[in-house]
């Protein structure tokens, strides 16, 4: 389980006598990332071994004091006060020289530490700095004694509590608010910039609107660090079903053809919504509807159609459709029939374009039926009914046909048979 870094509220208590050779000039305390306290010395003594000098800590759990004495970790040189290592969190000063100068604080930027990783957490503890054994770690301005008082180190670092987000292009992010915590600051980082959020910042993220011009979703990376702690969760922008439909006008309804793309790249579609007088009141759900009660006289109407894909997206769409006749039906006889194999003009038929019903009847010169057919793309090979050879000579022919137009045609005449 991850663990929350806090501050903690250390003073420490350092007791040593004045000397005009002391060195340090300030004292702070930082939380390293495994929840040890790590106390920082300044000091101006450039380059001093630090195992030359000691310092008597006393450390008090639970009502219990212990006293240990030993040397610092480590003299650190040229090394500003946000950049110590093994802190994650800020550098809390509780005492240092007042002034400006050499003597003072973050001049040298020379630094010394200690360690205490026997500390429990969740018991109060309290700590004090007793004594520095030479001038390496001697007060440089009356700053000693000081105390931390009691203060409880917390167990464990907790998780982030962040989650994965999606929404549809078009519709905003709600804010991602993290917990505040004592000294941290939160920085983020984001994957793509194309979603409407900025590569990276600082705090909390502020709601902003979700774009995605795409046909496919786009799922941005959000990074955000804390203390020494890295978490990480995803901006979903779903795309909006995209509407792509047609429409064909009979002479008794409107069919519209299809309704929206359905590439699985953008979420199937799962819903059509028609509302075909844009009065607000759905007519039909479903791809591929026919609307018969639209304008007779030719005027336009305006029409709605709402599709919804499987993730949840909607679109809208408002458009005017003008109903358009239905095309008046061209009906051309063969002029010449020779059925004699030869591939030209084998065939009697019609020119049947926009005819939605045909009966044609073929008579002999005696009145007798020799053929039909009611297939508006049949025609006559010129068999009989019974499989032969029709003879040379004239036949009539009596046509009735329904148009798209809703308009019944019919015909009559006559033509030659010739092999």
């Amino acid at each position: 389980m991850r663990k929350i870094l806090l501050l903690l509220p250390f003073l420490f208590v350092l007791i040593v006598s004045k000397n005009t050779n002391a060195h340090v000039v300030q004292i702070g305390y930082c939380v390293n990332c495994d929840d040890v306290l790590r106390l920082y010395l300044e000091h101006w003594h450039s380059t001093e071994d630090p195992s030359t000098t000691t310092m008597t800590i006393s450390v008090t759990v639970n009502g219990v004091t212990t006293t240990y004495t030993g040397s610092p970790l480590v003299n650190l040189q040229d090394t500003p006060a946000s950049k110590l290592p093994g802190c994650a969190t800020p550098l809390t000063v509780f005492a240092s020289c007042p002034g400006t100068g050499p003597q003072t604080a973050n001049y040298y930027n020379d630094w010394v530490s200690y360690d205490f990783p026997t500390v429990p957490c969740g018991v109060p503890v309290s700590f004090s700095v007793i004594s520095g054994s030479t001038a390496f770690t001697s007060d440089g301005c009356n700053m000693y004694p000081a105390s931390s008082g009691t203060f409880t180190v917390p167990c464990g670092k907790s998780s982030l509590p962040v989650s994965n987000l999606t929404v549809c292009a078009g519709d905003s992010f709600p804010p991602v608010i993290f917990p505040p915590q004592p000294g941290v600051v939160y920085t983020w980082s984001n994957s793509d910039t194309t979603i409407g959020l900025g590569s990276s910042g600082a705090g909390n993220i502020a709601p902003f609107l979700a774009l995605n011009n795409t046909l496919a979703p786009i799922v941005s990376v959000c990074s955000v660090y804390y203390s020494c702690i890295d978490t990480a969760f995803t901006f979903t922008v779903a795309p909006l079903p995209r509407p792509s439909f047609s429409e064909v006008t009979y002479c008794h309804e409107i069919v519209f053809t299809g309704g929206a793309e359905t590439s699985t790249s953008t979420g199937n579609v799962t819903k059509w919504e028609w509302d075909f007088n844009n009065d607000g009141n759905i007519d039909t759900i479903g791809p591929n509807p026919e609307f018969r009660n639209f304008p007779r006289d030719g005027s336009s109407f305006t029409m709605k159609l709402t599709i919804t894909s499987e993730n949840g997206c909607t679109k809208d769409t408002v458009v005017n459709v003008t109903p358009s006749p239905p095309p008046t039906p061209n009906i051309i006889r063969t002029n010449i029939f020779t059925p004699n194999g030869d591939g030209k003009n084998d065939l009697f038929h019609f020119g049947t374009q926009d005819l939605t019903s045909i009966d044609v009847q073929i008579y002999d010169r005696w009145g007798k039926k020799v053929y039909s057919w009611t297939d508006v793309s049949g025609s006559w090979d010129g068999k009989t009914l019974a499989g032969k050879k029709a003879a040379e000579g004239t036949y009539y022919y009596y046509f009735t046909a329904e148009g798209t137009d809703c308009e019944t045609y019919t015909h009559q005449g006559f033509f030659t048979l010739s092999r």
